[in-house]
C-alpha cells in the first residue's frame, strides 16, 4: 500500500521531481529536491510526504501561494491555506518553496502550521479532459 493510496482515489500516476523548479526570486538555492509554488499554474498537484504525514496540495493561485491542502491529521477535508514556504533550522522561510529536508509553513488568518520535515515531493499528473 502506498502512502498516498488513501488520497489518490481516481487520481493519475505520480511523477517524482527530478530537478528543482526554477527559482525566479530567491538567490539561495533550495536544500534538496523541491518546487517553487509561485511559478506553478492553477490546479497543479503536489504530493508531499513528511516524517509524520502525507499531503496533497492543489495550487489555486501560484503567484499568491494560495493552495488547497488535504492530508495528515489537521487536514482531513480540503482546506485553503497560504503556503508561506519551507523553513530552515534557523527559522528563516524560503518563500514559496516546498523542499525535501525542510518543514513547510502554512497559514490562514491567525492560524499557522509547521509540518514535520519533508521527505519527498512529487507532482501528480492530471489527465487531460
Amino acid at each position: 500500500m502506498s502512502d498516498f493510496d488513501q488520497l489518490e482515489s481516481g487520481s493519475g500516476p505520480v511523477e517524482p521531481l527530478s530537478q528543482l523548479t526554477p527559482d525566479r526570486t530567491d538567490p539561495e538555492p533550495a536544500s534538496g529536491p523541491g518546487v517553487l509554488v509561485d511559478v506553478l499554474p492553477p490546479n497543479a498537484r503536489i504530493l508531499v510526504t513528511t516524517q509524520h504525514s502525507c499531503y496533497r496540495f492543489v495550487v489555486l493561485d501560484g503567484a499568491d501561494r494560495l493552495v488547497r491542502v488535504t492530508g495528515g491529521k489537521l487536514f482531513p477535508d480540503a482546506t485553503e491555506m497560504l503556503l508561506e514556504g519551507a523553513t530552515t533550522d534557523a527559522g528563516m522561510i524560503k518563500r514559496g518553496w516546498i523542499c525535501a529536508g525542510m518543514p513547510i509553513v502554512l497559514s490562514t488568518g491567525v492560524r499557522r502550521i509547521i509540518t514535520s520535515r519533508v521527505e519527498s515531493v512529487a507532482f501528480e499528473r492530471v489527465r487531460a479532459a
